[in-house]
């Protein structure tokens, strides 16, 4: 009798215990599977710029607009489309999508990098060092372009130009950072002026109005006579002596 009634609770205990490991088994299969849904984007940026050209919420709205990946199996998320996307948009110069905790995709964004921009009454973009153009969203301090602009490519445009408006970019640019790490010019020169007859002019933040640079060749000889000028006529005649200093002829400067 004792024995069948020990028998009994034996098999009773079994299946208790049974019930219990396939109970917290279900369970941890759940908190498992759970672990693996995205409910985490986390953006990182890792360039050096102070302002943000794209927000963190405008990439997060980006990257669910075209793949809906909060509430999704991270194993199920198309990396590599989600970076085409991303790469796509011009504010970015790459990105790397990854995951490594459970529940959260890790985002890192190099932003591309204004060199320069362009403006006119009618639009306004940045170039990066590359040539790439793309719309200005935020005041980034870098050297204007101003006047009349031989190019056009719309508020919204990104990418790059058409080769011979590409050249005429990487032509100005190449200026620009020349006067950039020249520190007395850098000082000197507010603005560069493309005159309406594609003349390329300097505007100094004092003394003459006007430095007529001509075409945008020839920049390291120019800017020899440049130098003179500011050597060797200012210090005779003074600075405010003459409204404009034509570079754009070979062998002379022409003061006015």
């Amino acid at each position: 009798m004792f024995k069948k009634i020990a028998i009994i609770l034996g098999i009773t205990a079994i299946i208790a215990a049974a019930g219990v490991y396939f109970y917290y088994a279900e369970a941890l299969a759940d908190l498992g599977r759970n672990a693996l849904v995205c409910n985490t984007i986390d953006v990182r940026y890792i360039d050096s710029l102070k302002i943000r050209l794209i927000d963190e919420q405008q990439i997060r709205n980006i990257i669910n607009l075209n793949d809906s990946v909060l509430g999704k199996r991270t194993d199920k998320i198309d990396i590599n489309h989600i970076e085409s996307v991303l790469n796509a948009q011009g504010e970015i110069f790459k990105s790397e999508v990854y995951v490594m905790q459970p529940g959260v995709l890790n985002v890192e964004i190099t932003q591309r990098k204004p060199v320069i921009r362009f403006e006119n009454d009618k639009e306004s973009y940045y170039a990066d060092y590359t040539g790439y153009i793309f719309p200005t969203i935020n005041a980034i301090p870098v050297p204007i372009v101003s006047g009349y602009i031989p190019t056009s490519f719309g508020k919204e445009y990104k990418g790059y130009p058409p080769d011979k408006e590409k050249d005429w970019i990487m032509s100005i640019i190449e200026l620009s950072n020349y006067i950039e790490h020249q520190e007395y010019y850098k000082k000197l020169i507010g603005e560069i002026y493309i005159e309406q007859n594609g003349d390329i002019a300097l505007l100094p933040r004092l003394g003459c109005r006007k430095i007529i640079f001509g075409e945008s060749s020839d920049i390291d000889l120019k800017f020899k006579k440049l130098n003179a000028f500011y050597r060797t006529i200012i210090p005779e005649e003074g600075i405010n002596k003459y409204k404009t200093v034509n570079l754009k002829y070979n062998n002379q400067i022409i003061c006015r």
